[in-house]
């Protein structure tokens, strides 16, 4: 009888601390997740979104710039972008073996972009395949007007998760 009571006090000690530490890792995790993202984009909430009643391909002047100055950059194969108010979001493809040197790559890139395209845009710039892949998806169903204005909204915040920082 003694052996089963200290056996129960010790599993009600041990259910107790189990409940407390998935209270605070819940809580540390809504901490991180509201405060993961910072950029200006992800700070207008989607349901508000100040394009909700856009048409994204009127948008798309400054992604064509962006697109047609990164086609110029060497060992471009390919690129695909996708614009939304001032921000621009750009994937090029490279040649296989500048992959190796991709942060270069990319802040030679993003500085003559920065250079040519207007002071107030906001780039976002990677040379991740799946941010490539997505915003080739994009940019051709944005050409087709297949979206709206939210959806596109939403689309680039989500694609802008795969980017990574340079």
């Amino acid at each position: 009888m003694k052996h089963f009571r200290s056996l129960f006090i010790v599993s009600l000690l041990l259910i107790g601390l189990l409940q407390g530490c998935s209270e605070e890792s819940r809580e540390l995790l809504m901490n991180d997740l509201s405060t993961h993202h910072t950029d200006e984009l992800h700070a207008v909430q989607l349901e508000h979104s100040p394009y909700a009643d856009d048409q994204p391909e009127e948008h798309q002047a400054l992604a064509q710039k962006a697109k047609s100055i990164t086609k110029t950059l060497e060992h471009v194969t390919d690129v695909y972008a996708v614009s939304l108010g001032n921000h621009v979001f750009i994937a090029p493809q490279v040649e296989h073996h500048i992959r190796f040197e991709l942060k270069e790559f990319g802040e030679r890139a993003e500085k003559k972009l920065d250079a040519r395209l207007p002071s107030t845009t906001q780039l976002h710039f990677s040379t991740d395949q799946k941010a490539f892949q997505e915003l080739k998806k994009l940019e051709k169903d944005v050409d087709e007007k297949k979206i709206d204005g939210y959806e596109t909204h939403e689309r680039l915040l989500e694609i802008q998760e795969y980017m990574k920082p340079l």
